[in-house]
């Protein structure tokens, strides 16, 4: 007979995700890698006492997130934003002692992709600086503290259905061309920003978003009118695109995004058309957001 497993599982129903102390829909998972950035404390006669480690570099965790686009996007505004932001994972909404705590993040990547019977995904990388993991509620700063108070005293279920973006209500502008006929799309943004310590600090003072920031944009549609450009009249100047992106829910329309990149340069363009299928374009955009 088979011994019984003595640790105890836990499933996803009991990993309620917050981001303050607003709730996020559509979360697929959570990657968290913590860094201490300790070295062993080297010195002479070392070899009979017991080995020490210190940190000797910024103490860190990496956390990558992605999730279906569901109701809102969240992330967009944090990673071209210098907002740091906390991430709590709890099993319910009052079980603070269970609670996995992700306190002063600067998100600094993000990507949304789409294809034809899909719902729109996201992904965003953040590094979380002042501290990570079980925390009692009494060593948590105070922003922190006053939003797990919030989250234990509102009602986290939805409400109403959720708005879900699909192919039906997802349009793209492209300057003054409009369609509904997007194939596919992947919007990528790379912030750079730089934590600033004080002397003898553990955690930074701020963080500075140094500009500008990347944008990249990659979409597939049917050509219908669209205009094609002349290989020629790529001069060195390049073409220069303004690009609208909205997401509107599968049913009702309602808008559940809209993604707006002004001065996209068009880097490439795939022009296709096969015997049994409609004409497409694949084009890729790109470009920096100035302050």
């Amino acid at each position: 007979m088979s011994e019984n497993l003595t640790n105890y599982k836990i499933d996803s129903k009991n990993q309620l995700v917050f981001l303050n102390s607003g709730r996020l829909f559509g979360i697929q998972s959570i990657n968290i890698a913590q860094n201490p950035g300790l070295q062993n404390l080297s010195y002479a006669g070392m070899g009979i006492d017991t080995v020490k480690y210190i940190p000797r570099q910024e103490q860190t965790a990496n956390v990558s997130i992605d999730g279906n686009l569901i109701n809102q996007d969240y992330f967009l505004n944090l990673v071209t934003g210098n907002d740091l932001a906390n991430v709590y994972i709890m099993r319910a909404k009052n079980e603070f002692d269970t609670c996995y705590n992700l306190i002063s993040g600067y998100f600094n990547n993000f990507s949304c992709s789409y294809g034809i019977g899909s719902i729109p995904q996201i992904s965003v990388q953040a590094i979380f600086i002042r501290d990570a993991g079980k925390i009692g509620t009494g060593q948590l700063p105070f922003n922190a503290a006053n939003q797990l108070n919030a989250i234990s005293t509102s009602n986290i279920a939805p409400t109403g259905e959720f708005l879900i973006p699909f192919g039906n209500n997802i349009s793209l502008g492209i300057d003054t061309f409009n369609t509904n006929r997007l194939q596919s799309f992947d919007i990528n943004i790379q912030s750079n920003k730089v934590p600033i310590y004080n002397m003898g600090s553990k955690s930074p003072k701020k963080i500075d978003l140094i500009y500008p920031i990347n944008v990249e944009a990659i979409f597939s549609f049917e050509v219908g009118d669209y205009d094609l450009p002349r290989l020629r009249n790529i001069i060195q100047s390049g073409i220069i695109k303004n690009i609208n992106l909205v997401a509107g829910d599968y049913s009702t329309n309602e808008t559940v995004c809209n993604y707006n990149f002004n001065n996209l340069n068009l880097i490439s363009e795939n022009y296709s058309s096969p015997v049994d299928g409609f004409v497409t374009v694949n084009q890729v955009y790109q470009g920096k957001i100035y302050n």
